[in-house]
């Protein structure tokens, strides 16, 4: 089942195995180097804009505010590009 997010109700003993594949798309590694990624006042700056929006790790849309260290996304044209904050 590839159901995102999903949710598994256990009612007996039960054993789950999650496996995970890199998404080329998100894959932090694909960053295009064209484009100028910045953090400032703990926000993030996309070819000197800030988005409205980013998406956490788990995909989760929040404000482009007050961010702490992790990765993150953001939408570029098309693509999203992976962003860390340490």
């Amino acid at each position: 089942n590839t159901d995102n997010p999903r949710k598994v109700v256990a009612t007996k003993n039960a054993t789950y195995i999650a496996s995970f594949e890199s998404n080329p798309k998100t894959d932090i590694s694909n960053m295009d180097n064209s484009v100028a990624v910045s953090i400032s006042n703990n926000q993030i700056f996309v070819n000197g804009e800030a988005p409205e929006f980013v998406y956490t790790i788990l995909g989760q849309k929040i404000a482009n505010q007050n961010l702490k260290a992790g990765i993150y996304y953001v939408q570029v044209g098309n693509e999203m590009q992976g962003v860390s904050i340490k």
